[in-house]
């Protein structure tokens, strides 16, 4: 029991850590301005705070700062477990900002035993490198959370959702309680490329 409780702990502080520490982060730098400059409002605060958030971003992006990114995967490949959180981290974001996002096809995962669906993105489509030929990978979100199951599934399981994939991730993080505006439909398994 204790050693349940403890894996749900920790999961749970994986999902809610980040979100906390970005609002941390947001509301001390607000703050932090409101004090310095009494003549601004909070909301003003808060709205400059996030525009330097986004110039921090764009700033990022630029060829000085990729080499100071360089330098920090190289120091942290020499610790092992730092290097494989940032990775994950770091491509899940850019699989979410990519103009060719990794969630672009919306599926129904269909469980072969009792028929219950789970929506869900597929992946990576051929699964041939990992001597799984006919199968996908396939990240269903949770309700409610920002975290999620990869699970690799035949293709037999996997049908079309008749939604982009924003509906489709709303729906999913939501409960079902915000539906898509269309009517997902039965759609034929994925084609086989082989």
């Amino acid at each position: 029991m204790a050693k349940t409780a403890t894996k749900y702990f920790f999961k749970g502080l994986a999902v809610v850590l980040p979100i906390a520490i970005l609002f941390y982060i947001i509301d001390a730098v607000a703050s932090l301005l409101g004090r310095l400059l009494p003549f601004v409002s909070f909301p003003v605060a808060l709205a400059a705070t996030i525009i330097a958030i986004v110039l921090v971003g764009a700033a990022i992006s630029s060829t000085f700062a990729r080499r100071g990114r360089g330098l920090l995967v190289r120091v942290l490949k020499k610790i092992p477990p730092f290097y494989h959180v940032y990775r994950s981290f770091e491509s899940s974001i850019g699989s979410l900002t990519q103009r060719e996002a990794a969630f672009e096809h919306p599926v129904w995962v269909i469980d072969p035993t009792d028929s219950q669906r789970r929506i869900g993105f597929v992946t990576k489509e051929d699964m041939n490198d990992l001597e799984l030929p006919g199968h996908v990978a396939v990240y269903m979100p949770d309700a409610f959370s920002l975290s999620g199951v990869t699970a690799v599934v035949s293709k037999e399981q996997v049908r079309d959702v008749a939604m982009d994939r924003t509906q489709a991730f709303t729906f999913a993080v939501s409960g079902g309680a915000a539906a898509g505006t269309r009517e997902a439909t039965d759609a034929d398994p994925l084609p086989d490329k082989q």
